[in-house]
């Protein structure tokens, strides 16, 4: 959405390694292993989870300028 040109998941995956933080980076490199293969990013598939979700709701909130309510435990 943001260069308005049609991707690859895998594409998209290479792209925001380039524009987003590298915070973000260890995320975006495990979903492209998931896709293409490589060494696993994480040891522990909770921190996965929580990387995952952490930059689901970053992403929502820089496109929309709303914060992302925290979920209910």
């Amino acid at each position: 959405m943001v260069t308005g040109e049609m991707t690859t998941k895998s594409g998209a995956g290479r792209w925001g390694l380039s524009y987003y933080d590298e915070r973000w980076h260890r995320v975006l490199r495990e979903a492209l292993r998931l896709r293409e293969g490589g060494q696993p990013e994480y040891d522990d598939q909770a921190f996965r989870l929580q990387d995952t979700t952490d930059f689901t709701a970053y992403v929502v909130e820089v496109g929309t300028g709303r914060p992302v309510a925290p979920s209910a435990d």
